[in-house]
């Protein structure tokens, strides 16, 4: 999905209770798809380099929200500025930013990956 960046997850239903068109276990033993996460949605399948991907969620106002998408989506296909997805956009301006981060606080160099769970959830104040 293009905008999965932005969405909240979706269903809370474990696989055991989720029906089983969602999750491809059928009587007539249809299995589910590899790239198909247990809500149905596609996952990511592997990038040509063999890459692991993340997923990362952001929460913002929807008129935030609406406004990145909208200008994505409404810059002409045509310009040679439109990103392939919603997903390389995001990316794109986040990297712009980490860049930033780096020349300024870390002399141009990548910072170290923060451990899962460093980074605070939610909006402080």
């Amino acid at each position: 999905m293009e905008d999965e960046a932005v969405l909240p997850p979706q269903g809370t239903e474990s696989q055991a209770e989720a029906p089983a068109a969602a999750t491809g276990d059928s009587e007539a033993g249809n299995k589910q798809h590899p790239s198909e996460a247990q809500d149905g949605r596609r996952k990511p399948g592997p990038t040509p380099t063999g890459r692991v991907k993340k997923k990362a969620a952001v929460w913002a106002d929807e008129e935030v929200i609406d406004r990145i998408r909208g200008a994505w989506f409404h810059t002409p296909t045509t310009s040679g500025e439109r990103e392939l997805s919603f997903s390389d956009f995001l990316l794109q301006a986040a990297l712009a930013r980490a860049l930033e981060r780096e020349q300024t606080y870390n002399r141009g160099k990548q910072f170290p990956p923060s451990p899962a769970g460093s980074i605070g959830v939610g909006r402080k104040g």
